[in-house]
């Protein structure tokens, strides 16, 4: 696999103004191309897509990789608002700002999966895929559907806790070490774990990742939270051996979403992105070659803002 291009994508950081947002992010290929809005979780940057975005590049896509809100150097004016509606907000709102037509696609992976759904629920005449890993698109509360699932998601309740921050903080943020281990056993994850402590290091973005985790049980998120499934077509991949998130949410998504397509990645973690890179880039870009062969023409959508 080609890979040895994304060193050329993280050179240049640019900045793009979206509501109460000073987004981060990087950007490639020809501005009338379709876009690719890839966005990334946690703890984690916009570096995990470091293999599949030159390979949309190749396709004919033009890629777009934010550093989420709650992930410096992205800069929040109002650091109160937080959870998975307000990011898949925030990426309907750059979808606008990068000049977005009804080509486009959204790959997000744990909290950008959240956020891809999030925003095709809202918006779906402003993507034509979703593509989404590492985060079940069910409206339901993954965390305490099982005790061996809630086992998993310890760390989830203990970001509820008011000693989540010198938790996250202790020990050179040993946590986002642990994770990483955790989650993807079989990946050296040391590099991409020092990336992601990067971004909590600033106040203000900690403060905002945390906010998250509180948002999924504070349900203050949004003034207008939409609920349901996404109507826009799905791919949906999740590695085998996930430490996170169970892979029977995965194998169980048919019985919700009948229509999606759903691609169970062996040999891989939490980050298959990164852990079988060939695998996702394949199944991914069939997907998204699909909608390029169907939609030839563009239609550009009018903000709702």
């Amino acid at each position: 696999m080609q890979t040895a291009k994304y060193i050329d994508l993280y050179k240049q950081l640019n900045y793009r103004q979206v509501g109460d947002l000073d987004i981060a992010l990087y950007e490639a290929g020809p501005l009338n191309a379709p876009l690719a809005l890839l966005v990334h979780g946690f703890p984690d940057t916009p570096r995990t897509w470091r293999h599949l975005a030159p390979m949309l590049l190749a396709a004919g896509y033009r890629v777009a990789m934010p550093y989420i809100r709650g992930a410096a150097p992205t800069r929040a004016h109002d650091g109160g608002r937080a959870g998975p509606d307000v990011l898949g907000a925030d990426a309907n709102g750059l979808h606008d700002v990068l000049g977005g037509d009804t080509r486009a696609v959204i790959i997000g992976h744990d909290w950008g999966a959240a956020a891809a759904h999030a925003a095709v629920i809202a918006a779906p005449e402003r993507w034509s895929r979703c593509v989404s890993l590492s985060w079940p698109p069910f409206p339901v509360d993954i965390d305490t559907a099982s005790y061996a699932q809630m086992k998993r998601s310890w760390y989830v309740f203990l970001l509820q806790l008011p000693i989540a921050e010198s938790v996250l903080t202790a020990d050179d943020f040993a946590l986002v070490d642990q994770l990483w281990r955790d989650w993807s056993p079989s990946f050296e994850g040391r590099t991409d774990a020092a990336f992601a402590k990067a971004t909590l290091r600033d106040p203000a973005a900690r403060a905002t990742m945390i906010a998250h985790y509180r948002a999924l049980y504070a349900q203050v998120a949004v003034d207008a939270q939409p609920r349901g499934f996404p109507a826009t077509p799905l791919l949906y991949l999740h590695g085998r051996q996930d430490g996170c998130i169970n892979v029977g949410f995965a194998e169980s998504l048919a019985q919700h979403l009948p229509d999606a397509l759903v691609a169970i990645i062996e040999d891989a973690g939490h980050f298959p992105q990164l852990e079988q890179a060939e695998a996702v880039a394949d199944v991914t870009l069939k997907f998204t070659a699909l909608q390029l062969s169907q939609r030839t023409s563009s239609q550009k959508i009018r903000s709702s803002a």
